[in-house]
């Protein structure tokens, strides 16, 4: 969207899009760009088949919920095969392994003591709505 000779981006939540009052028309005049921790590009050869056999299994499409699953399933069960019981300490080692849907970028959350709590996946995209699909920036 343009004012004057100035360009607009909108930066916003995704729960946005969930809002039935707002036309999807409007998103992609206001060049509407949004963080998220998890997208796979959907046509991407490996999305497509992944997508081909769920369809294929499931008689239906594969939800957001179902591409996670998959992604972390496989993401881990890698991690266990690879590395067995000792996956904390392997993290960095990622490489090793066969990439998902989405590159997942986990990074330990320490408590006081400096001990690992728990992992976070920390890989943050941006998107943009442009001819009425998403897209990634960066």
């Amino acid at each position: 969207m343009s004012r004057g000779s100035e360009n607009i981006n909108i930066v916003g939540m995704p729960g946005l899009l969930d809002l039935e009052s707002i036309p999807v028309d409007y998103y992609e005049g206001l060049n509407f760009h949004f963080p998220t921790s998890y997208w796979v590009d959907p046509n991407a050869p490996r999305t497509e088949r992944f997508h081909d056999l769920f369809e294929s299994k499931y008689k239906c499409y594969p939800s957001e919920f179902a591409y996670r699953g998959y992604d972390i399933t496989y993401y881990f069960g890698q991690m266990l095969n690879v590395f067995g019981p000792d996956i904390a300490s392997n993290f960095s080692n990622t490489m090793l392994l066969k990439s998902p849907l989405y590159r997942f970028q986990f990074s330990p959350c320490l408590d006081e003591h400096n001990n690992i709590k728990y992992f976070e996946n920390t890989n943050i995209i941006m998107l943009k709505y442009d001819n009425y699909r998403f897209e990634k920036v960066n």
